[in-house]
């Protein structure tokens, strides 16, 4: 089964979700509304986080996403 929607339709209220970003892959991320530029301390534009770890890059361009499965019980 294929869940994979249009990054069009994704939620933007910070909920983390799996994202498709192209040339970087499958990584976890989030919609976030007030990004701070790490470099100058300054207010950035509302972006796509995206991230395998706690190292997230700011500002990539998702085409996809999905919901992140559950967390195993066991």
């Amino acid at each position: 089964m294929n869940n994979w929607q249009p990054i069009e339709t994704a939620p933007k209220d910070g909920t983390f979700i799996l994202l498709h970003v192209e040339h970087f892959g499958l990584c976890q991320g989030y919609w976030c509304e007030e990004p701070v530029n790490i470099k100058t301390g300054e207010d950035a534009e509302p972006c796509w986080m995206a991230g395998l770890s706690a190292h997230f890059c700011r500002n990539v361009v998702p085409t996809h996403w999905m919901p992140l499965p559950e967390v195993p019980n066991e």
